[in-house]
């Protein structure tokens, strides 16, 4: 039975606060009244008089709903999921021990003369082994089946899927390193959690199993198995207690999500998505199965509810280098207040080379890179523009050297034509080499010092997370993508995520058509063809922004403003249509340039210093949509969108 001490701890007040506000005999503030009066509806709390009033009412009537389930969990589980389901009904909240006998649960159900039970899946039902008892009225929830027909009903909660869908989207994204933390469940739903997690670790070849499983219970202040424990780069959280945990963990730790660490949350309840709507999630939702226990006596004895992911965005695809190694964040590069202090005492400057600076993305990093340097009283070398020319390029990364650099940013989307001459500057100068955007695969740890990158995988899932959300948002499926087979090698990174997101997790999405060679001239009039051979196409990824623009014209005087349009590079006059037309169908998945170029500035720094540097180092981009791009277009390119 739900007691005023439990609605207290539910709330975080006191005893007397919550009798304040149900008898109304001191003030207290609006917000508090209300979260109190909420929590008193979740637990089904009632007071005293009013119960012993029903109880009186109701002795040979009957009419109540029970809802059994664990002490331990019953102060950190909304069970809004199941209480909707009780519909008018009275229902009565007990909260029990971890296992309760047949006998036990029947003397529950007469002594509160209940019509119908429910025992949640945090409860061990034991069977009696001497007799048969009859369970008619009663609903286990992820209980194994009791001997014989006793006239029991089983509603079966997928953990299994769930756990599987879980994990299977975090494999994905790269993530292979993942902790399961799980709240207090009976033995058949730790069964199927071990099951799923034992089966997609032989499925995907990795090693996970039931040492990467840790079981909570209690209350979600600091778990001694969480500070003891390292999470990995993924957590799968089962019930809401493990996930308020890992929140207070991540808060405590300034945690991101997921920069710093994906996570997808598993339970029962509707709690996530009212309070958590970031988190992706797997739900097992029980309404689906059984829109209302009061026609117990019609339905089938078992009953099977199967679970929904629900993608968000605290799951990011892992970042990798070129060799498949997890590849580190910025936060490596952070200096302190006296590090820059040391910085600007030791009058440094650096080198600065472009394989092509006229471009705008080119033009932003060098924004980027003059506000750090001077932040930091670096001088920069006169900033070189090799106009894509490799012999250029290297003559000019030597002429920066012999004049003092001491340091070298060198940008480019391919390096792979500079993998001999950064050899020889290595060799015969051993100037520190930051490399911008790209790192060949072939190149030598002992030829540059760190690579500054955008996490193209991530681009990409973003890129089919922002189509496939705006085409399902409106119940359409059919897409075409427009590649071109001569981008840079980002960009085909990009492209692939794009490829293996919508293949994978959006299988609802129907790719039409791949086009892989578009280029900018002649563009506009290749879609009209497309467009004639698939007029009822409903969604469109174009990578290149300038070829997603004229095609946004073109759908426009077609009156086909339905049409969803995504690209993954910056362009001003793609921003301005997103922000003139005020049509939310439309994004860009960008890179951060101007941030790129501050963390290449910190990267000479801390050389500079003397510090150590990750190899490879990689910034999650970022979406501009209608909603964000007036404020997000000026931090990103330091113009206004006019």
């Amino acid at each position: 039975m739900v007691t005023l001490q439990d609605v207290a701890a539910a709330c975080g007040v006191s005893v007397t606060t919550v009798s304040h506000v149900l008898n109304h005999t001191r003030y207290v503030s609006p917000e508090l009244a209300a979260q109190v009066l909420e929590t008193v509806k979740a637990l089904g709390y009632e007071p005293l008089r009013k119960r012993k009033h029903r109880e009186i009412s109701s002795v040979g009537v009957g009419g109540s709903i029970g809802f059994l389930i664990s002490r331990d969990l019953l102060m950190n589980c909304g069970c809004r999921s199941y209480v909707q389901m009780a519909g008018n009904s009275n229902w009565i909240t007990i909260a029990v021990s971890d296992s309760i006998t047949e006998k036990e649960l029947i003397q529950i159900k007469k002594s509160y003369h209940l019509t119908q039970a429910l025992v949640h899946s945090s409860v061990e039902l034991l069977p009696d082994p001497k007799k048969e008892n009859d369970l008619s009225g009663v609903l286990l929830v992820n209980q194994e089946t009791p001997k014989g027909d006793r006239n029991a009903h089983r509603l079966i909660l997928d953990y299994k899927t769930a756990m599987e869908m879980a994990l299977r989207h975090l494999f994905q994204c790269g993530h292979m390193s993942i902790t399961v933390i799980c709240s207090h469940l009976n033995s058949f739903c730790r069964r199927q959690l071990l099951e799923a997690v034992e089966r997609c670790a032989e499925e995907y070849a990795i090693p996970l199993g039931k040492e990467n499983i840790i079981w909570l219970s209690g209350a979600p202040d600091e778990p001694e198995q969480l500070r003891r424990s390292e999470q990995g780069t993924a957590v799968v959280t089962v019930g809401l207690y493990p996930l308020q945990a890992i929140m207070i963990q991540a808060a405590q730790n300034k945690l991101s999500f997921p920069e710093e660490l994906s996570l997808i949350a598993i339970d029962d309840d509707s709690f996530i998505d009212r309070n958590y709507p970031e988190i992706t999630s797997v739900e097992l939702d029980p309404r689906q199965a059984l829109p209302s226990i009061e026609q117990m006596d019609v339905l089938p004895q078992e009953l099977f509810s199967m679970p929904t992911l629900k993608i968000r965005d605290s799951v990011g695809c892992l970042p990798l280098d070129p060799y498949g190694r997890k590849a580190s964040g910025t936060s490596s590069l952070s200096l302190t207040l006296t590090e820059k202090l040391l910085v600007r005492r030791k009058k440094a400057c650096i080198g600065v080379s472009f394989a092509n600076g006229s471009t705008l993305f080119s033009e932003m990093i060098l924004q980027g890179i003059q506000e750090a340097a001077a932040n930091m009283d670096i001088a920069l070398l006169p900033v070189q523009d090799a106009k894509n020319n490799p012999e250029i390029e290297e003559n000019q990364l030597f002429s920066l050297i012999q004049q003092g650099a001491s340091a070298i940013i060198s940008i480019s989307n391919d390096h792979q034509n500079m993998v001999e001459a950064f050899t020889r500057i290595a060799h015969s100068m051993g100037t520190p080499v930051i490399l911008g955007s790209h790192l060949p695969i072939n190149l030598s740890e002992f030829c540059y010092r760190t690579c500054i990158a955008t996490n193209d995988d991530e681009k990409g899932r973003m890129v089919a997370k922002f189509l496939a959300d705006e085409m399902q948002r409106k119940n359409q499926q059919k897409a075409i993508l427009i590649f071109d087979k001569n981008s840079y090698v980002g960009a085909q990174n990009c492209a692939a995520s794009v490829i293996n997101t919508l293949t994978n997790t959006y299988p609802k999405i129907q790719v039409l058509e791949q086009i892989i060679n578009m280029h900018s001239s002649g563009a506009l009039m290749e879609f009209e063809t497309i467009y004639e051979a698939y007029p009822d196409l409903q969604g469109i990824y174009a990578q290149d922004a300038g070829i997603a623009g004229n095609i946004c014209e073109f759908l426009r005087k077609q009156g086909r403003e339905d049409v969803t349009v995504v690209t993954s590079q910056i362009n001003n006059r793609f921003a301005r249509q997103i922000m003139l037309h005020n049509i939310d169908s439309l994004g860009i998945v960008s890179s951060r340039p101007i941030e790129m170029g501050h963390w290449m500035v910190n990267a000479a720094a801390s050389i500079i210093l003397g510090k150590n540097v990750p190899p490879y180092i990689t910034i999650e981009p970022v979406v501009l949509n209608n909603e964000n791009v007036e404020e997000l277009w000026p931090m990103l390119t330091r113009s206004k969108l006019v």
